[in-house]
């Protein structure tokens, strides 16, 4: 068991099932020994808090069943190689016409072409430096010759 990952609602369950049979084996003199919290820790790898918040969880009547899965630290921020592929593509067209492009309408055209991919606007920016683009007008090269 990784520390600082979150349980899903089986391993919460699977917690529960034998700490309530550690209770209920309480009068064994070999089982006596250590607490009931601390045997499910050791059975399960898991820590003696884990154990603990997870029964004081289950007393207060949480149902891990329709308990959501906490996905823990930072979403992943970098989008996709097929995002790529889009931008660089609609970007072409849009250069060959001569519109104007900025993050809002790239972000726009984006939301609607792959909307599986959630990102937000600074997200795209940041791609968009990695992947090596430029803001502004660009300079051409026949225009330096004059």
């Amino acid at each position: 068991m990784a520390q600082g990952k979150a349980l899903t609602p089986e391993e919460k369950k699977a917690i529960v099932a034998l700490k309530k049979y550690f209770d209920r084996t309480i009068d064994d003199l070999e089982e006596q020994k250590e607490l009931s919290a601390q045997r499910v820790s050791n059975a399960l790898g898991f820590g003696l808090a884990t154990v603990k918040r997870t029964m004081a969880d289950h007393s207060r009547g949480v149902n891990f069943d329709n308990e959501l899965i906490i996905y823990r630290g930072r979403p992943q921020r970098a989008l996709s190689d097929s995002v790529q592929t889009i931008v660089r593509e609609y970007i072409r067209n849009a250069n060959k016409e001569g519109a104007y492009m900025t993050l809002e309408t790239l972000w726009q055209y984006l939301e609607e072409v792959a909307p599986e991919q959630e990102f937000s606007i600074r997200t795209l920016g940041r791609a968009l430096d990695r992947w090596g683009f430029t803001f502004g007008k660009g300079i051409r090269a026949l225009g330096l010759n004059r």
